[in-house]
């Protein structure tokens, strides 16, 4: 079972078979430009003959809960091929700041990635 949050997000279309929780194979056909969540302790199990650019930050549960304190970890839900506007310029300036690597500002990749944490589980999570 995995024990990392994994945050994904497709920057051009992904198809294959995934399953989540135990639960039966499936075909998938995610759109570009689409956000996926995965909460540790949900067994995950994903393959793509065909696809392009894919963005994944795996975060430690510790990791997570320092960054996102408002977020009750255990009501966080699995689900891929969601738009979310507000995230794709977060998954772009990962992508610039990532090919920058050492030429990159300092603590550039670290406020990115603090944000896709923060910002990635509400688009599914209940309030309160």
């Amino acid at each position: 079972m995995p024990t990392d949050h994994v945050i994904g997000f497709t920057f051009e279309r992904q198809r294959g078979v995934d399953a989540f929780g135990g639960a039966r194979r499936r075909l998938f056909d995610a759109e570009p430009w689409r956000l996926a969540f995965t909460p540790a302790g949900c067994d995950v199990f994903s393959a793509s003959d065909k696809g392009g650019e894919y963005l994944v930050l795996i975060v430690a549960p510790e990791t997570f809960a320092r960054l996102a304190p408002g977020i009750a970890t255990g009501q966080l839900q699995q689900f891929t091929n969601v738009a979310d506007p507000l995230f794709t310029p977060l998954a772009n300036g990962l992508r610039r700041v990532t090919m920058l690597g050492a030429t990159a500002p300092p603590l550039a990749l670290e406020t990115l990635v603090a944000v896709a944490v923060e910002r990635s589980p509400w688009c599914l999570t209940p309030a309160g």
